[in-house]
């Protein structure tokens, strides 16, 4: 390892995140992972503070945005009150966080970000009405952020997961829905989220040095199959 990073990862209590956070400590990273106590992505006005409070003197040099909610919603049973929490979660609390960890990233002119999104970010199907709003303008935001960051040397870039086996996955997919997107995947399985690490990290590092506003799936080819 040529250089340690301190990487600020949110959503990192379980699944991909989980995955992503234990990767960096291995690789001997410094790894943040506030808690909801920490840093409420729902208080969307209170995350700069927040973040200044969490992080005390440490410079950002990564940050992993992985946080994210899902409610099966269509228009018939919309409500405002969880479309509005899917929003703040899964996107203006990612906006917020580029904003205040960028300002250290800018100082030592390098840093990397890495949104997570979402294979339903490029396709779309009923009962995603909300998550995929969300996570399709996460790639939006990504790419913006992408170019106004690029001159101070820091890279934005989105990870878009496909089918993962994840406590999230679990919950929003019936048995019988997961076989049928198992029949319609290439790799014949959903991934394990340890496999959507190693993309994550090389995006996150500086061996990483030209790869930025892109959206990246990792999908098993269900996108292709």
């Amino acid at each position: 390892m040529s250089r340690k990073y301190t990487v600020l990862i949110t959503g990192a209590s379980r699944g991909i995140g989980k995955s992503i956070a234990r990767y960096y400590i291995d690789k001997g990273h410094n790894v943040l992972t506030p808690t909801r106590e920490d840093i409420d992505l729902e208080k969307i006005d209170e995350i700069d503070k927040n973040v200044a409070k969490f992080k005390q003197d440490r410079k950002i040099d990564v940050l992993i945005c992985c946080a994210g909610i899902n409610e099966n919603k269509n228009l018939e049973n919309y409500d405002y009150l969880s479309g509005q929490k899917i929003l703040n979660i899964n996107l203006l609390s990612n906006i917020s966080l580029i904003k205040t960890c960028s300002l250290d990233m800018k100082q030592s002119n390098f840093g990397r970000i890495v949104l997570i999104g979402s294979l339903w970010s490029k396709y779309v199907r009923n009962e995603k009405l909300f998550y995929s709003i969300s996570k399709s303008a996460l790639v939006s935001l990504g790419q913006s952020a992408s170019i106004e960051l690029g001159e101070f040397n820091i890279l934005v870039n989105t990870v878009s997961p496909g089918f993962v086996n994840t406590e999230m996955t679990s919950q929003n997919l019936t048995d019988t829905q997961v076989n049928e997107f198992i029949k319609q995947i290439p790799m014949g399985r959903f991934a394990e989220s340890h496999e959507i690490s190693p993309l994550v990290y090389f995006l996150g590092s500086e061996n990483n040095s030209y790869v930025t506003g892109q959206n990246i799936l990792i999908d098993g080819g269900w996108s292709v199959g």
